[in-house]
Formats: C-alpha cells, sequence, structure tokens
C-alpha cells in the first residue's frame, strides 16, 4: 500500500506566506547579483583581460543598474 504525501507546493498557501516567500526569493537573487559584481571587481585586472572584461566596464554596468534610466555601458 502506498500513501501520497502533499508536497509543500500541492498545499494552498497564504497570501502573506507567498508575499514573503517571493520577497525572500527576490532578495536573495538581487543579493547574489550584487556579489556576483563585486566579485568582478575585486578580481586580478589580468584575469578580467583574460575575459574581456575591464574594471570601468563593470562599474559602468553597476551605474546602469543603479540608474536604469541611462542608456550608457561602456564595453
Amino acid at each position: 500500500m502506498t500513501v501520497a504525501i502533499p508536497r509543500l507546493a500541492d498545499q494552498p498557501a497564504f497570501a502573506l506566506g507567498r508575499a514573503l516567500g517571493l520577497g525572500l526569493a527576490a532578495w536573495r537573487h538581487r543579493r547574489a547579483r550584487r556579489l556576483a559584481f563585486a566579485s568582478l571587481l575585486d578580481m586580478n585586472p589580468h584575469r578580467l583581460a583574460d575575459l574581456g572584461l575591464s574594471a570601468d566596464a563593470i562599474e559602468a554596468a553597476l551605474a546602469a543598474r543603479r540608474n536604469p534610466h541611462s542608456k550608457e555601458i561602456r564595453k
């Protein structure tokens, strides 16, 4: 005899719990992106050049993310 165990996603969630979960997921995504950019800025310039990047391009990308109306991103 098998017993079906309901998965957590199958359970109806409270609106507040769902909103908190989505907010936490969005926050983790933003934090991971911010940490990835910060680790690129801390990287050795020679390794960045090997990747085809420069510190100026990374800083311009960060500035563009902070100000979405700015269209200029240097490569």
